[in-house]
């Protein structure tokens, strides 16, 4: 992701507004160590100016759009901060500490450091809650670690 694609002008934040999800920018994969991790899609709100200066200050909270086609995976990772992901539309498989399946309207909540991932078996849309800084934020210096017994796409 480009900073390019983060600057524009100062947002007016004195009337409602609606930003369209495609409109934020998106990544779907970050390095580590030299081994690339699919993430599927991943959507932060910080990415968006308007979002961002709506928001709390991001070390607060952060809120993200994560999306799985049939097929892929997140791999089971940790990260520092708590987190809940809410299942918007679709069907998946919880991986990692839980293994089970994930319906509309599930809410999955992970402490710090437990190990979840994630398997679509239909296109799935999730709405990502960290109560601290975003995990993938900052793209470049992503707040996870992915379980080496564990393989991503």
């Amino acid at each position: 992701m480009e900073n390019n694609a983060l600057k524009k002008d100062k947002p007016v934040l004195s009337e409602v507004q609606v930003i369209a999800r495609n409109d934020i920018p998106a990544i779907h994969s970050v390095t580590q160590n030299g081994v690339v991790h699919h993430l599927g899609e991943v959507r932060d709100f910080q990415w968006h100016d308007v979002l961002k200066e709506f928001l709390p200050s991001s070390k607060l909270i952060s809120f993200s759009w994560v999306h799985l086609k049939p097929g892929d995976s997140l791999a089971p990772h940790e990260h520092p901060m708590k987190s809940m992901i809410i299942l918007v539309k679709g069907s998946a498989r919880l991986t990692g500490q839980i293994n089970r399946p994930l319906n509309e309207g599930d809410i999955v909540i992970t402490p710090p450091n437990c190990s979840h991932g994630f398997e679509a078996i239909e296109e799935s849309y999730g709405f990502s809650i960290q109560f601290e800084e975003g995990i993938y934020t900052d793209p470049e210096n992503a707040r996870v670690r992915f379980l080496e017994s564990e393989q991503s796409l």
